[in-house]
């Protein structure tokens, strides 16, 4: 993964940064009034498929992995993360 300015959340279990984006496809999308990390973060961690996730336009998109080159990719607005667990 790039080296990103990765926030701890959810009590240490997932990290996650702003602005940024998972290029790979998503599976579930939970449309929620609240897109922060914190809950779309609790919501991947809660589906046991989930290692990835990206808060936006008040949607929490879970998603099987990063996609692309393996890193976030730039999506101003957006919230990325990570269930840590998943993906060591």
């Amino acid at each position: 993964m790039a080296v990103n300015a990765w926030e701890s959340g959810d009590n240490g279990e997932v990290l996650y940064d702003h602005n940024c984006d998972f290029n790979n496809p998503t599976f579930p999308t939970f449309s929620i009034r609240d897109s922060s990390a914190e809950l779309c973060g609790r919501v991947c961690i809660n589906n046991p498929d989930c290692k990835y996730f990206v808060a936006r336009d008040n949607q929490c998109l879970l998603k099987r992995g990063p996609g692309g080159s393996g890193g976030s990719t730039f999506n101003a607005g957006a919230t990325c993360g990570f269930v840590i667990a998943r993906v060591q």
